[in-house]
């Protein structure tokens, strides 16, 4: 079965996949991995290499996601695809489209009036509006 979004399928996950995907993601680091996915430990990560235990659809999914927004690994991002990768997340769990739009702008001018401060922000919006 296919989520809307069709970057991120919940088909499911074969070892060698995840193992070629952790290669990308986190060189090769199954420790690593296991904590940006929310794992226990990489005991997990190994037992789902081995076939031990199948691979959660969860898993699957965050993995892919992960892929979709670091396709060159972690060290490289397009924002707009983690946005709208984001987005279809926040869909995907009962949020309007709108919504959506609305939470990752607030969180965005939240970030920017952090680092750059409330008149910093100011400016940079004024500078825009130009």
């Amino acid at each position: 079965m296919e989520n809307s979004d069709d970057r991120l399928p919940t088909r499911p996950m074969r070892g060698d996949e995840l193992r070629a995907a952790i290669a990308v993601l986190w060189n090769g680091n199954q420790t690593r991995a296991a904590r940006e996915l929310g794992l226990s430990s990489a005991r997990r990560i190994r037992e789902f290499l081995s076939g031990a235990r199948d691979v959660p659809g969860g898993v699957a999914v965050d993995v892919r996601a992960f892929l979709a927004m670091f396709p060159d690994g972690t060290k490289s991002v397009d924002p707009r695809t983690a946005l709208s990768i984001l987005a279809a997340q926040l869909v995907r769990t009962g949020w309007t489209e709108e919504m959506a739009a609305a939470a990752i702008l607030g969180a965005a001018q939240a970030h920017a009036a952090k680092i750059l401060g409330r008149e910093g922000l100011a400016e940079l919006l004024r500078e825009d509006a130009a």
